[in-house]
């Protein structure tokens, strides 16, 4: 898990692009495009370098292109605010979607969706699934009976840093590789393969050794703290994490639900 996570927004536009070709099908993979709250992953709006208000979505949103960020493991959307409002207002034709992936943020068990996305298997397919899912919910697909052709409002591109990288991979092999049949008329919506993937601190191979003693430290300390200072000596001093992680985690706290004496827990799910 590197600490280069919190200094992801001087690095992105310098990463080197994945190009993918702009081919035309759709998913093969059972990702349903039908959508309720229990289907659809908690996310925020960044356009023009600012932080659209909680549950309101982009002003003009149809005359912008959409991408995607998905962050890291033990984080949350939120954690890649600043290289979104960086890009964003750069760019004033982009606006990016920030999620909470499964388990993380306000899609965990403790957070506003009340765990409703929490059913198993907790795979890479389902963090795709998932994402699918929440895209057809906001219309954020080409063709549909309304638009037909025409229509093309799928992502343009993913940015994924860390797990969120492996994600982004995934993503991106699962509308490349799979080619199910579709009316010509493309009067069913579907979402096309982005045309540029950027990678955040992601590399090949399995996880370094260091994200599973962070995990298994995080995961070893009783919940709830008393306050951030509290579990920064607890992950530095008992659990030797290093600081600038344990200072990295304590923007994972979120208030501790049914603790008449306060507290915080963590927002994902362990």
């Amino acid at each position: 898990m590197a600490v280069s996570t919190l200094r992801v927004a001087t690095s992105l536009l310098r990463r080197r692009l994945i190009k993918t070709k702009d081919q035309n099908f759709a998913s093969k993979r059972a990702f349903s495009s039908a959508s309720s709250s229990s289907s659809v992953l908690h996310h925020e709006w960044v356009v023009g370098g600012k932080i659209v208000k909680a549950g309101e979505e982009p002003a003009d949103q149809s005359r912008q292109d959409t991408v995607l960020f998905l962050h890291g493991l033990l984080g949350a959307g939120k954690n890649l605010r600043a290289p979104a409002k960086k890009l964003t207002e750069r760019h004033p034709h982009l606006s990016a979607l920030l999620l909470d992936l499964r388990g993380h943020g306000s899609t965990s068990a403790n957070g506003t969706l009340g765990g409703e996305i929490a059913a198993g298997p907790h795979s890479f397919d389902a963090c795709v699934g998932d994402i699918v899912r929440t895209l057809h919910s906001l219309g954020l697909v080409d063709g549909g009976a309304e638009g037909g052709e025409g229509s093309r409002r799928s992502p343009v591109g993913v940015v994924g840093h860390s797990f969120g990288g492996r994600i982004a991979l995934e993503y991106l092999h699962a509308l490349l590789h799979s080619r199910p049949s579709r009316p010509s008329s493309l009067s069913v919506p579907f979402v096309r393969p982005p045309r540029s993937t950027w990678l955040l601190d992601t590399v090949p191979g399995r996880a370094h050794g260091s994200v599973a003693g962070v995990v298994e430290a995080v995961s070893s300390v009783s919940m709830p703290v008393k306050s951030k200072k509290v579990l920064v000596e607890e992950l530095t001093q008992r659990k030797g994490v290093d600081p600038a992680i344990a200072m990295w985690m304590t923007t994972n706290l979120a208030p501790a639900r049914g603790e008449s004496g306060g507290g915080f827990d963590f927002a994902f799910d362990l």
